[in-house]
């Protein structure tokens, strides 16, 4: 009898199935008040200890699969989410600091043995990015940027880009891809930027009609410099190059003519040979003459666009505006002017004069600089030392524009005996050389006479734009501006710093790419996209 109760208590009873199991475990679980298991007992005919069995053995169970399944998953997302970061920065690296087309992107991780390497996943990736960052830049919290508005349109087949940028530390405040460049649409762009918080100092640009009608509508009050190169050397410079190109090609026909009449034979042909000599001679000494008046007034124009004399004193802008009006009045009497077939150039010295009144602007802001740092001077040698610096700066400026090496040597020389000679002055006071050096450079960076940072720019974004086919979006344009903002000079006068460090005055410690990442969300740029 006892054997046999023995095996009668480890046989399943075929009333309880497993279902009844299931049932009575998630019942105490899912309702587990005060009697449930006792009224469950009674009404199945169990054992309360075999109902608290089946409920740790459901708990057990269910955390097993689904524990583990949530685990793996958990698993799974973050493994991919690490292999999206990993591709995420190789495309980002390869399209911006390689410029290299989605094609050759593609390419590159496919020969890496990389998943996702397709065009459609690099195309959506980089346009998901693109469009969470801003077209015009963020202010940091308690940092207010005032700076030089620098405006100008570059085209991408045609479409323009309207481009704002900060001269003095080269960081793009604001790029946009418009539907033309209308006033309409400058002053939309402009206005962008005034609810962004920055505040303008003055507005250098040319004078084309859309940007004027832009600047007119949303900066009224502002001060507008216009770009002196797109206005005076610009213009002036092709007609010079013109005349010059003129008179070398006479002084060509002078000599050929020289030489067929030295060769000559015949009597009736040397003669005919001498008029044509005398005739391409006398052409010729015409063209030069023009060529060296013209020169002469054209870099007279020219040196009214400099800050300061050869005294380091700031020019004043009467007399600059006076000479400059000389200089076209004199350019205009010459005979080459004169014609009826040169109503173009005419027409190109009367532009100028026109634009002459919003051409000196810089002048005053360089007055602004310079004056105070010259009454706070504690001494005459304190004040030739800042003057010295000044005509330093001055020959800086020029070095970093000429073209030709004997002028840039030139310059470099002039600039090096002008802080010797600023230092000379300060040994006897106790004011540190090297620190007004760079605070006076700094300062005097700020005094902007031309747009030609936008030039700079547009030859920065110019590779991105060709290997996308000029098929640019405003995501890409995005992206392109983080990018400049962010990374690092490795040469020219900005060499190791980044536009944002010397447009806030804050060490940038993270590389660009650590910055872009931590900025946007991989997944969401990557949501739409068939992995």
């Amino acid at each position: 009898r006892f054997e046999h109760l023995t095996s009668l208590k480890f046989i399943r009873r075929a009333d309880v199935s497993s279902e009844l199991r299931l049932h009575i475990a998630c019942t105490v679980i899912c309702y587990n008040d005060y009697g449930t298991v006792t009224n469950l007992a009674k009404k199945y005919k169990v054992s309360r200890p075999f109902i608290y069995y089946l409920k740790n053995q459901l708990l057990i169970s269910g955390w097993a699969v689904f524990g583990m399944l949530a685990i793996k998953a958990t698993e799974a997302e973050q493994d991919s989410l690490e292999d999206n970061l990993i591709i995420a920065k190789e495309i980002l690296s390869l399209r911006l600091e390689g410029k290299c087309a989605l094609l050759g992107i593609s390419s590159l991780l496919k020969r890496r043995g990389m998943k996702k390497s397709s065009l459609g996943y690099i195309s959506e990736l980089l346009s998901g990015i693109g469009n969470q960052l801003s077209a015009t830049i963020e202010q940091r919290e308690g940092i207010t940027y005032e700076v030089v508005f620098a405006s100008d349109e570059v085209f991408s087949s045609g479409v323009p880009v309207l481009i704002t940028v900060d001269p003095v530390s080269s960081a793009i405040l604001h790029i946009q891809l418009g539907k033309d460049r209308t006033g309409v649409s400058w002053a939309a762009h402009f206005q962008g930027l005034l609810n962004q918080g920055i505040v303008p100092l003055y507005l250098v640009s040319d004078d084309g009609v859309g940007l004027k009608a832009g600047r007119q509508a949303a900066l009224s009050k502002l001060v507008h410099q216009t770009d002196t190169f797109h206005a005076v050397a610009h213009r002036l410079g092709d007609l010079c190059r013109l005349l010059e190109e003129q008179a070398y090609k006479a002084i060509e026909e002078e000599y050929k003519c020289e030489g067929l009449y030295a060769r000559a034979v015949k009597d009736s042909n040397k003669a005919k040979r001498h008029a044509q000599y005398q005739a391409a001679k006398a052409k010729s000494k015409d063209l030069i003459k023009l060529y060296v008046d013209f020169a002469f007034w054209y870099e007279f124009a020219i040196e009214q666009f400099q800050m300061f004399d050869k005294n380091g004193i700031v020019l004043e802008v009467s007399e600059a505006q006076e000479n400059l009006n000389l200089a076209l009045k004199e350019i205009g009497k010459l005979e080459w002017f004169k014609k009826a077939k040169n109503e173009k150039m005419k027409k190109t010295i009367d532009t100028i004069k026109g634009l002459s009144p919003n051409l000196f602007h810089f002048l005053e802001r360089a007055k602004n600089v310079v004056n105070p740092l010259l009454e706070k001077a504690s001494c005459e040698n304190e004040r030739l030392a800042d003057l010295a610096i000044c005509k330093a700066y001055q020959h800086q400026k020029n070095r970093l524009k000429a073209t030709n090496y004997n002028s840039k040597k030139y310059h470099e020389l002039k600039e090096n005996e002008a802080l010797i000679m600023a230092q000379f002055h300060l040994e006897c006071t106790l004011v540190d050389f090297k620190k007004l050096h760079k605070e006076l450079y700094k300062q005097l960076d700020t005094v902007v006479q031309s747009s030609a940072m936008v030039e700079t720019i547009n030859s920065i974004v110019r590779p991105y734009f060709n290997c996308s086919k000029n098929q640019i979006s405003q995501a890409q344009l995005n992206l392109i501006m983080f990018y400049h903002n962010h990374r690092r000079y490795v040469q020219g006068k900005r060499k190791g710093y980044t536009p944002m460090e010397l447009l806030t005055g804050e060490k940038q410690q993270e590389d660009w790419l650590d910055l872009l990442l931590a900025k946007v969300t991989i997944k969401a740029a990557t949501a739409a996209v068939a992995v």
